[in-house]
């Protein structure tokens, strides 16, 4: 496809994700999205003390009118019961404590960089409403763009099958997860901009930006993820190794994993010394926190048990469990779709392992790309680790799909390139099933289920209108909304295809001249 044509489908992509997420935002009542509250309230505590809270320090009062005025989700009321909290539908609020026992704030786990910049917005805006509506609208935006810096990456990392990264990426942001995520007031969507900038920017060093000033760069973007979520720690140490074994002889090899450590170090080096001196661990991690300071359980313990944890339930984190949650009220995926998602699971396999097994490419790619698919199992590896210590704090799992967001486009990628590989416009029908799917878990499940579930109203209309009014400006009526998303599905799925279709130039049977490969942003 030509450069113009694939900037057009970036232009269109970051558009359906903006539009369907910008929706999500309006049809989510201001507390829906998971930990919503406590991540305003932290930001809350930053504005009002000028520096971060330490666990397990409470919540300010100042927020408890802000938090009295809207309704809450089940899990958000009960821990704010002592306040009065209302809960959805009319639902009355318990009668609070006198004075209140304000709820400890357990998202103070986390790195200061995205609750200094939500204390900012704070500032700016002054309105609490507007505030998290603001906030709301900055990470949809990030999600978008984190889209375009996704797409480069498998451009580059596949450029034998230039089909891949448009069906990928159509599968990707047709994820109810994907926008889930970046629709609320939280420090993921900043945290996985910054861990993709920083893949970007260094496969842009492997495809020849060979320097070591490159790769502190790189690094730094890695430091700065992990400050705003511990969860981009995990892609450190693979892409250090990774740059070490791109070079040749042992001096650029040190020097290589040497610059991505430096740069993180100069980023993110002062939090884990914070953490290690205040928590004796490496991040603030609640559950691992806890676990050591009044159970005497370490990370060599919780390492230990790993190996005994469901491990049905933990790939299902990247698979089944991924097609739709529906918010902080956990309402579950459509049955169809559920099912469906899980067809199209194994068809994707079943294509990987013939495409593998007749030599079209996909082996190769992959070996190539191995590093992509160690990230993959170093975010898994860490999603492993928290459930642990949840487990053994908890004595249940709290580890949520979305933990590993930040390489859900490279699970969408390997799951369609089996496919891709026996036949590009075959790659292109699984991708626009798939996405069709999982469009239809997101629609039905916001619009038809999640919409009333917080108003008690039947009707779309209705029920739209009840959860604007607790909204400052991000407003948007249902109708036009889902009328945008579908136009621009369509249009992108035209686009799909015609990166799927061999170019006229090339010759009956010309498998390396299908098509040219796409530019990048």
């Amino acid at each position: 496809m030509s450069r113009r044509a694939t900037a057009a489908f970036l232009v269109l992509l970051t558009l359906f994700v903006v539009v369907r997420g910008l929706g999500l935002g309006s049809a989510l009542m201001p507390f829906e999205g998971w930990d919503e509250y406590q991540h305003l309230a932290v930001g809350e505590y930053v504005v009002n003390h000028g520096t971060m809270p330490v666990i397990p320090e409470t919540m300010d009062a100042s927020l408890v009118p802000f938090l009295q005025a809207h309704p809450h989700p089940e899990h958000g009321a009960d821990q704010l019961r002592s306040i009065g909290a209302p809960r959805y539908r009319g639902l009355v609020a318990p009668e609070p404590d006198f004075p209140p026992r304000l709820p400890e704030l357990y998202q103070a786990q986390h790195g200061p960089a995205f609750y200094w910049l939500l204390a900012g917005t704070r500032r700016l805006v002054g309105d609490r409403l507007a505030w998290a509506d603001l906030a709301r609208t900055i990470n949809v935006v990030l999600l978008a763009l984190t889209g375009v810096l996704w797409f480069g990456i498998l451009a580059r990392a596949f450029p034998r099958f230039p089909a891949l990264p448009f069906a990928a990426a159509l599968v990707w942001s047709s994820g109810s997860l994907w926008v889930f995520n970046a629709a609320r007031v939280a420090n993921d969507t900043l945290a996985i901009f910054l861990g993709s900038l920083a893949l970007f920017a260094f496969v842009v060093w492997r495809g020849g930006a060979r320097n070591a000033g490159w790769l502190l760069g790189v690094g730094a973007l890695l430091g700065a993820g992990a400050i705003t979520k511990s969860t981009i720690v995990a892609l450190a140490p693979v892409v250090a190794i990774t740059a070490a074994f791109s070079m040749r002889g042992w001096r650029p090899m040190l020097t290589a994993a040497l610059a991505v450590t430096v740069g993180y170090a100069v980023i993110a080096g002062y939090y884990h010394y914070t953490c290690l001196d205040r928590y004796k661990t490496i991040t603030g991690m609640r559950e691992a926190v806890y676990n050591l300071h009044t159970k005497g359980i370490t990370t060599q313990h919780a390492i230990e048990i790993m190996p005994r944890l469901p491990h049905r339930a933990m790939a299902n984190k990247f698979l089944l469990d991924a097609v739709h949650v529906g918010g902080w009220s956990f309402r579950p995926p459509p049955a169809f779709a559920h099912r469906a998602h899980g067809w199209l699971l194994v068809l994707a396999g079943v294509a990987l392992v013939v495409a593998c097994a007749l030599r079209r490419g996909a082996l190769g790619a992959l070996g190539r790309n191995a590093w992509l698919l160690a990230l993959v199992a170093a975010v898994w590896a860490g999603m492993y680790y928290h459930a642990a210590h949840s487990a053994l704090y908890h004595g249940t799992i709290y580890t949520n799909a979305w933990y590993g967001a930040i390489v859900f486009p490279i699970v969408a990628a390997v799951s369609v390139l089996g496919a891709v590989a026996l036949a590009p416009r075959l790659g292109a029908l699984v991708a626009i099933a798939w996405s069709a799917v999982l469009s239809s878990a997101f629609v039905v499940g916001v619009y038809t289920d999640l919409l009333p579930f917080q108003t008690g109203e039947a009707s779309i209309t209705e029920a739209a209108a009840a959860v604007a009014a607790h909204h400052a400006f991000l407003v948007l009526p249902p109708w036009p909304v889902l009328g945008a998303q579908a136009l621009l599905w369509l249009v992108l799925v035209v686009f799909v295809w015609r990166a799927a279709t061999p170019t006229s130039a090339a010759p009956p049977g010309d498998r390396s001249a299908r098509a040219v490969p796409p530019s990048s942003p």
